[in-house]
């Protein structure tokens, strides 16, 4: 309790402590007031926590009671945060709204109890998709029913009804989309932007095309309209469509420029799509109008009114402008935007997901293999090779055996290499990315290996192989991510 406590105060923006310390003056009594915003104050200025620092400091609290009085501040502080977000935050209003219409109906007064569930009504509309708005439907409807019996409340009872079933229809599509969703999501954690095994998205490809034959598209619901043409540009980026990913994303442009509310009532969303965009612009190879939109994202982080919104703006608009570095081959340039930002990338690692970390990570590990930093780069691949937790994306993980193999190789650590040659090989079978890019990568470095003074000859040819076998699978170009390798062994001739 007492660093999550800490942790907690420190998260607090300027504003959020102003108010919490005119709702303490609100909500304690004057001897209490002073306790909390003692230990409020020194929290805010230590720097960790500290036991015996706090109350050797705080000696206006008796030791016994500490854990209660941190306990209630923490309580005060969370209640304070509930109250300050409710007009900015749709479901912290709503939840708030169903509590009222608990106390009315447990004190009798029915007809206002019906007037909350209004209210709440329309709120759960404007938040499409909460589970909570069949349930103030039927509860309208048994209240009416059950404890306003009167005539002229038939016609009520049947809108109701008809509220009802048109709501459980809605659900069943909107729970299809969800599950579509939770597919599409676990189908880029396995394998990533792009996938080189058609077999592996036929699960996903036939759940989005039997939801299109089941169903008509409700183009007034923001939830069906934005969800459907997302996982579709998913689908199709996978499967390495690149431009039907786009247009598909065009689509949702469209729909946001018609409806800009949307644009404002979902922000996380809306900057969901546009990193979705720039990942799209990427793989078209449109950095300049890529390198745009993440400005316009950039400037999404002034009006940002969450952590969360601030981390992913930040996380994202970093990493896709360091991956336009790469794919021009300006390592340069990605090496200086890491360097710029590297405290702010060290401290937001850990509270960015795994599947994230590793593709970041990597990311900064080819910005320093392409200066010709190779020890630097190794160290940003351990990361990714010693940590168990990091196993998700097939692309990446096949991208780091080969990089830290052409790593080792650059460094002369010819026997080390030897023996990665061996055990990437077990692992990229496991992983069911021995293809044929990696077996003539691999079957280079062996060569290499055993007649060293024929490095030119050897990586030649493996340039003119990886070409010939491109023109057969196009998607082979993305076998190593955000990576040129063909380029760069012309380079290095």
């Amino acid at each position: 309790m007492s660093k999550d406590l800490h942790s907690l105060i420190n998260n607090l923006n300027k504003s959020e402590k102003r108010y919490f310390t005119q709702y303490l003056g609100r909500v304690s009594a004057k001897s209490e007031e002073t306790i909390y915003a003692r230990l409020f104050d020194y929290m805010t200025r230590a720097e960790s926590y500290d036991r015996d620092d706090l109350l050797s400091k705080c000696s206006f609290i008796n030791p016994s009671q500490l854990n209660n009085v941190r306990a209630r501040l923490y309580n005060y502080i969370l209640e304070s945060l509930r109250a300050y977000h409710s007009e900015g935050s749709g479901r912290i209003s709503l939840h708030q709204m169903m509590i009222n219409y608990e106390i009315l109906v447990n004190k009798g007064l029915f007809s206002q109890a019906v007037k909350m569930l209004k209210k709440a009504e329309k709120k759960a509309s404007l938040l499409e998709g909460t589970f909570l708005l069949e349930e103030i439907l039927e509860l309208q409807e048994y209240i009416i029913t059950r404890r306003l019996k009167s005539k002229k409340n038939k016609e009520e009872i049947i809108t109701l009804q008809t509220k009802i079933q048109t709501r459980r229809a809605t659900q069943i599509r909107q729970n299809e989309l969800k599950w579509n969703r939770m597919l599409g999501y676990n189908l880029f954690r396995k394998e990533g932007r792009l996938t080189r095994n058609i077999s592996s998205i036929k699960q996903f490809e036939e759940r989005i095309l039997k939801f299109k034959e089941r169903f008509t598209l409700d183009e007034n619901s923001y939830m069906e309209v934005y969800h459907s043409h997302l996982e579709s540009s998913l689908l199709y980026r996978i499967q390495g469509k690149f431009q039907s990913s786009f247009n598909e994303l065009e689509k949702l442009e469209s729909f946001y420029n018609e409806n800009l509310s949307y644009v404002e009532s979902h922000p996380e969303d809306y900057l969901r799509y546009m990193i979705n965009r720039v990942i799209a612009l990427n793989m078209l190879k449109q950095f300049d109008t890529s390198l745009k939109t993440i400005n316009k994202i950039r400037i999404m982080g002034n009006s940002a009114q969450t952590e969360e919104q601030r981390l992913m703006i930040f996380e994202n608009t970093t990493f896709h402008e360091i991956e336009i570095y790469l794919y021009r081959r300006q390592f340069n340039k990605a090496v200086e935007l890491v360097e710029k930002n590297l405290l702010t990338i060290q401290n937001s690692m850990e509270k960015i997901h795994t599947v994230n970390q590793q593709s970041k990570l990597y990311r900064i590990a080819l910005a320093y293999f392409g200066i010709g930093e190779y020890k630097t780069s190794l160290r940003w691949v351990n990361q990714i090779l010693n940590y168990d937790q990091m196993k998700y994306r097939k692309d990446i993980l096949s991208s780091v055996q080969i990089l830290n193999l052409l790593i080792h190789t650059e460094l002369k650590n010819y026997t080390l290499v030897e023996s990665l040659l061996r055990s990437s090989e077990i692992y990229l079978k496991k992983i069911g990315r021995w293809m044929t890019p990696e077996k003539l990568v691999i079957s280079a470095l062996k060569k290499y290996i055993l007649y060293r003074k024929n490095k030119s000859k050897i990586f030649s040819q493996l340039s003119i192989d990886l070409a010939n076998n491109q023109k057969e699978n196009p998607l082979d170009e993305h076998f190593i991510a955000y990576f040129d390798l063909q380029k760069w062994i012309g380079n290095k001739g």
